[in-house]
C-alpha cells in the first residue's frame, strides 16, 4: 500500500508521544495520572463575538427597567 506524502509528512501531536511513554509505565505496572488535553494539536476555537451578547443584555435591562416603569404607573392609577 502506498501512503501519500501530505499523510506521511503529517506530525502527530505531542501528546500523542506521552500517551504511547504513558502506556509503557502503565504495562509495566504504574500507576499513571493523565494531564493531557482534549485536542492536542490543535489550536482553540475562534472566540464567540462579544458585542452582540452585551447588545442583547443591554435591551433586556432597558425592556425590564420599562416594564417595572409601567407595572408602577398601572399601581399609581389604579389607586387614585
Amino acid at each position: 500500500m502506498r501512503i501519500p506524502e501530505r499523510v506521511r509528512a503529517i506530525e502527530l501531536p505531542q501528546f500523542d508521544l506521552l500517551n504511547d511513554v504513558a502506556a509503557l509505565w502503565r504495562a509495566r505496572g504504574a500507576d499513571v495520572i493523565t494531564l493531557g488535553q482534549a485536542l492536542p494539536g490543535f489550536a482553540p476555537p475562534k472566540p464567540a463575538p462579544v458585542e452582540p451578547l452585551i447588545e442583547f443584555a443591554q435591551k433586556a435591562r432597558e425592556l425590564r427597567e420599562r416594564a417595572r416603569q409601567e407595572a408602577a404607573q398601572r399601581r399609581v392609577v389604579g389607586e387614585g
